[in-house]
């Protein structure tokens, strides 16, 4: 969400806003340094495949003639071609965690991988990208990493079911395996960590780009939590009924005893925690990419776009994408994306924006091609989960902005919260019923958005009660308005299901931000939590959990 800086007089005082955005263009030309200008590593190729193999297409995996990956590899020496001499616009890397009740959906999210377009090869891997997925299911056949390509054997018809998928296995997807490390050679079964840091390493030289793009595919469960215990702080001024309908109608998600971090195992607890998958990125970024940052993270997960999550990773991306709600089985509609990519359409951002950043492209492209997807009468994912656009919830977070004005905008935020609270003791019961009733996410995120119009609603309430408002209570308002500002300045897109919109108005409910923060609803849940959440480096710098304290421990 990049605004274009107006015209102003010769010698005018710069507006806040526009000494912001030069601040976040600043440091986005940092962040983009590896992408932008050539600054690429020292075993980066320079020559384009396109150039190098002059326009054509010879790398395509063709049964006929290809028995496997090794005689591919082999036809493409004879032909003196090395995809890692030479690099693409794109290569797009999924580490799919399927041992698990995902499986069937796996298989699902691969065959569409390689779905057909009827006259065209956009699907898959193209002259413009490389679509590399590691993949382990339940079926006992071991880890193998895929480089997937378009099956031209059959046309695609779009499933409807998990049940189509019932029976089958990893034998059963066309794109060819690149490696497979099977369960009997993974009795010390490596971690996710393991694994990842190793597939990302491998994956990085072996397919060169322009740009990356990584996915973590699998259960997400945000940062590590424990369930919250019902409310039990009543309100003073702030009463139930100033809470809105629609918000009081929402669905309070149950949570489960062990919760937090991604690519989470249900039947063992296993799962990557939030602070390994920061240090893979740094590893990555620091030994393989020599700097360089990952262009495009997403997480095909639920509940994964918190910003205690996010700023863990800014550092080492430029943008972020992912939903802050439990999203349905089907993720990513994966055959689109890729024909958006391949094709370079973008969606026409590129035509709207004028800009030539793809991964900016895809990051502002992903929202509004999942809220699509998810059509039911229209998305190939809608017809098969009709329900699915309702709660549906996706938003791209540009990293730089994280890093700079939305952290330093929430810690003055949180300042002006103790100086606000420390002002009337009795305010601490208002806020904790305004925490407790912001909408709640599974395992005690909350939307920040929906959570500071609640609080708007509160501040607007007791200034008109009083007759105006503290100079506290003035100084909490402007400090709102600029973390509100500083979210809107960090999100590239977003978009969300209707159940988050009111009948009575055009807007969004409260201001929604598709972005989750921890906002515990008791005490209780404060002490059972509070010590996963001080590891995360937001929370270590903001005094986020100081006015939390104060509202939920007197102290």
């Amino acid at each position: 969400m990049r605004r274009a800086f107006g015209h102003s007089k010769a010698f005018a005082r710069p507006t806040k806003r526009a000494l912001l955005l030069m601040a976040l263009f600043f440091v986005s030309a940092l962040f983009s340094i590896g992408s932008q200008a050539g600054a690429k590593p020292s075993w980066y190729p320079h020559k384009s495949c396109r150039s190098a193999w002059k326009g054509h297409d010879r790398t395509k995996f063709d049964p006929a003639r290809d028995r496997d990956y090794g005689a591919y590899k082999h036809r493409l020496q004879q032909e003196q071609i090395d995809r890692r001499n030479c690099h693409k616009d794109w290569t797009v890397l999924v580490y799919m965690a399927a041992d698990n009740d995902l499986s069937p959906y796996a298989l699902w999210d691969l065959a569409e991988m390689e779905g057909r377009f009827a006259g065209k090869t956009q699907a898959g891997s193209t002259l413009n990208s490389d679509l590399v997925v590691q993949v382990d299911t339940d079926d006992l056949s071991g880890v193998r990493r895929l480089h997937m390509f378009q099956r031209n054997d059959r046309p695609y018809r779009a499933p409807r079911s998990k049940s189509e998928f019932a029976g089958l296995d990893l034998n059963s997807i066309a794109s060819p395996v690149v490696s497979m490390e099977s369960e009997t050679a993974m009795q010390n079964k490596p971690s996710h960590a393991e694994r990842l840091r190793a597939f990302l390493a491998w994956a990085l030289r072996e397919y060169p780009s322009e740009n990356t793009m990584v996915v973590l595919w699998g259960h997400g469960q945000g940062w590590a939590a424990y369930p919250p215990e019902p409310p039990t702080l009543p309100g003073r001024l702030f009463g139930e009924s100033d809470i809105p309908g629609i918000v009081r109608s929402l669905p309070q998600p149950a949570v489960r005893k062990t919760f937090g971090g991604i690519l989470f195992f249900p039947q063992t607890g296993e799962r990557l925690t939030i602070p390994d998958l920061r240090d893979i990125f740094s590893d990555v970024v620091t030994r393989t990419l020599e700097g360089n940052p990952i262009d495009l993270y997403v997480s095909d997960a639920c509940l994964m776009q918190m910003a205690e999550v996010a700023t863990e990773l800014a550092p080492f991306t430029r943008y972020i994408s992912g939903s802050a709600q439990v999203q349905s089985y089907l993720g990513l509609p994966y055959r689109r994306l890729m024909y958006e990519i391949n094709s370079g359409r973008y969606l026409g951002t590129g035509r709207l924006t004028g800009g030539r950043d793809r991964a900016l492209l895809v990051a502002k492209m992903l929202p509004r091609l999942a809220e699509q997807s998810f059509n039911p009468t229209k998305g190939d994912q809608g017809k098969a989960d009709p329900e699915a656009h309702k709660s549906f919830t996706m938003s791209s977070l540009y990293s730089a902005g994280l890093v700079t004005e939305f952290s330093a905008a929430l810690s003055a935020f949180s300042l002006a919260m103790i100086d606000y609270l420390n002002e009337d003791q009795f305010r601490a019961l208002d806020v904790a019923l305004v925490m407790r009733s912001a909408p709640s996410f599974m395992g005690g995120g909350k939307d920040l958005g929906a959570f500071l119009g609640l609080l708007r609603i509160l501040l607007d309430k007791e200034r008109l009660q009083n007759g105006g408002s503290s100079p506290r209570a003035e100084h909490l308002y402007r400090q709102l308005d600029r973390l509100v500002d500083s979210i809107d300045e960090s999100t590239v897109a977003r978009a969300y299901g209707e159940s988050y919109l009111s009948a009575s108005t055009p807007f969004y409910l409260l201001g929604y931000r598709a972005f989750g923060i921890w906002i515990p609803s008791n005490a209780q849940e404060f002490r059972e939590r509070s010590a996963d959440f001080t590891l995360s480096r937001l929370h270590a710098k903001s005094h986020w959990l100081d006015w939390v304290r104060l509202v939920l421990t007197h102290r």
